[in-house]
């Protein structure tokens, strides 16, 4: 199964993964997200990795649940970010109606494809009405492999097409030049809004 390879990538390079990405500027994805939140509303960190974004949402006054696959990611979350973090992944999620924001930066794209229809329910169950989706793809075709992680690719089409089909609408769509990698990829990135 590619998801398992990917939690052991993840588990066996945890730290170096935190550190490589924990000082990366994305303020202006924040804002984008913030500005459809409500006051203290409640966040869903889904796939936090090492914690980043669920402390910089708690600090900023919200209710932060966050979860992440990999043990050893969540552990260092919880170092960094000071907040309890659960060992689940995204198929394990039950929530109903629960969260103003569901925040997916670099993890939905990890989830194997035949997969991603039933996890994009639960997404959507998970939300309020008006609830926003983030979530950040690589951008391309089919499915992909590096350094042992899979990823479900996706284009703008591609994404659009996923969204629309779960009752999310697209508020914003691009593939900002700013989220180009070292390693030469794009992000297709989208927040959305539940119907």
């Amino acid at each position: 199964m590619n998801s398992s390879k990917t939690i052991k990538y993840y588990d066996n390079n945890a730290q170096d993964f935190f550190d490589s990405v924990k000082d990366y500027d994305i303020q202006f994805l924040y804002d984008l997200f913030l500005k459809d939140i409500p006051k203290a509303g409640k966040i869903l960190d889904a796939g936090c990795g090492g914690g980043r974004d669920s402390k910089y949402f708690k600090n900023n006054g919200l209710e932060v649940t966050a979860f992440d696959a990999s043990a050893e990611l969540v552990e260092i979350a919880q170092d960094y970010s000071g907040l309890p973090v659960k060992h689940m992944r995204f198929q394990d999620m039950g929530f109903e109606k629960e969260f103003d924001g569901i925040w997916a930066s670099a993890s939905l794209l990890h989830v194997d494809k035949s997969e991603l229809d039933n996890v994009m329910n639960k997404i959507y169950k998970a939300l309020k009405p008006g609830g926003v989706l983030f979530c950040s793809f690589r951008f391309g075709q089919g499915e992909s492999y590096e350094k042992e992680r899979y990823f479900n690719d996706q284009t703008e089409e591609s994404l659009k097409r996923l969204l629309t089909q779960h009752k999310l609408e697209i508020s914003h769509l691009s593939i900002p030049e700013n989220l180009k990698s070292r390693r030469g990829f794009n992000f297709v990135i989208s927040f959305s809004k539940k119907i």
